[in-house]
């Protein structure tokens, strides 16, 4: 036990060195300054910049270097003899963007299209964010169709699988099963691009590289602090002692976090009870756990419940949104549509691309729970359900502002 206690404590001088070093040399270090913090990153830009790096001819002038790493690292199914004729033709692939799928009548417009104008085409789907839609992979995969291809490849880039109304279970396991589809995640992206930093030859552009996994590390896998990082493994690294304490801590980590998040639920409750203008859906306490779960609030003058919950399991990508107080209003119906039209248009960040949500979004700041200390020790000391119970004031106080309600 001493030794758990001793590991825990030089755990945490290292991370107080590491604030203080920022604290004292921030100037020099700025460590938290990203280009990514004034750029664009939404699904489209982040389109943008990936099709402009596996461009051989992209403003990189690094020739065919990230092209040729992505498929080793991201696509390894590729380097086969039927694709010979692509791995060979590297420098001369045409790369397309949000080019427009004809197939079945979609229009629908694919994020990245590499071909070499004839045998070999691939389809990059990109869903940083959003779900896909109905029939979407499916729409893509008879393009590649249409334009004969006798090498079709289908690409998934999302942190999340392909959805059941996107493609059906039975095609997409006989397109793996033909060595037409991969699906990868943003983790991928960074070993890809690690790869490709040994062989960078400009300053500018391996300075970009680092921060686009910089950005990719915080956005998508939840590590903000690499240094920090570093500095736990070395201490646990220190001795046999060490190693076994630091497991031993681990193994009680998901305990913690239950409790936590007990806690939580337990704030959230006591607060939305104490409101006059809210009341817990079906009057069923909140109870968010590290499941997809979630729970609600009902704005009953009003006909509108809020839902926050999270959209991946061990508590990742965290979200807020509403929906009809009655459930047999559905996303077809005439009042959904026009509720859900006020509603995105008095909120920019909503989001309405998923069945019988009124508008949803993540909320940034609060987004991946599972490794984010902070969020953590905000449920400790109380503001947590704080910041959690001011998004449901904001919702509350826009559709009051707005008049915006569902008759009954």
């Amino acid at each position: 036990m001493q030794e758990i206690k001793n590991l825990i404590k030089n755990v945490s001088t290292e991370i107080r060195l590491i604030n203080t070093s920022k604290r004292l040399y921030g100037k020099q270090l700025a460590p938290n300054f990203s280009i990514f913090d004034y750029i664009a990153t939404n699904e489209t830009n982040l389109n943008y910049i990936l099709a402009d790096l596996l461009n051989p001819k992209g403003s990189h002038q690094q020739d065919d270097l990230f092209l040729k790493n992505f498929i080793k690292i991201c696509l390894p199914n590729l380097q086969c003899q039927e694709w010979s004729g692509f791995l060979d033709n590297l420098a001369n692939i045409g790369i397309e963007r949000e080019e427009i799928a004809y197939a079945n009548k979609s229009n629908r417009k694919v994020d990245i299209y590499l071909t070499d104008g004839g045998k070999y085409g691939i389809c990059i789907e990109n869903k940083p964010y959003a779900r896909d839609q109905k029939d979407q992979l499916n729409d893509y995969y008879q393009e590649l169709e249409k334009r004969k291809h006798s090498h079709k490849h289908l690409v998934y880039l999302s942190q999340n699988l392909p959805s059941d109304c996107s493609v059906k279970s039975e095609d997409l396991e006989q397109w793996q099963i033909n060595n037409e589809f991969s699906h990868i995640g943003y983790n991928d992206l960074v070993d890809w691009l690690d790869a490709c930093k040994a062989d960078c030859q400009n300053a500018s552009v391996l300075e970009f590289i680092n921060q686009f996994i910089k950005f990719i590390q915080k956005q998508f896998m939840g590590l903000s602090d690499m240094s920090e990082q570093n500095a736990i493994i070395n201490a646990m690294l220190e001795s046999d002692e060490s190693i076994v304490s630091a497991i031993k801590i681990a193994s009680q980590v998901p305990i913690l976090q239950r409790n936590l998040i007990e806690k939580l639920n337990k704030q959230l409750n006591e607060k939305i009870n104490q409101n006059p203008n809210y009341q817990l859906h079906q009057n069923k306490p909140i109870s968010l756990d590290n499941s997809k779960g979630i729970s609600g609030v009902e704005f009953k003058s009003y006909n509108i419940c809020v839902f926050i919950g999270f959209d991946k399991s061990n508590f990742n990508d965290f979200y807020i949104g509403y929906k009809p107080l009655d459930e047999d209003i559905k996303m077809d119906d005439l009042i959904f549509i026009k509720v859900s039209k006020e509603i995105i248009d008095s909120l920019p960040n909503m989001k309405s691309d998923q069945p019988n949500w009124l508008g949803w979004y993540y909320i940034e700041n609060l987004r991946y729970w599972q490794y984010d200390a902070d969020i953590w020790a905000k449920i400790n000391d109380g503001s947590l359900a704080d910041l959690i119970m001011k998004e449901v004031e904001l919702l509350y106080d826009n559709i009051v502002k707005n008049n915006i309600k569902i008759e009954p």
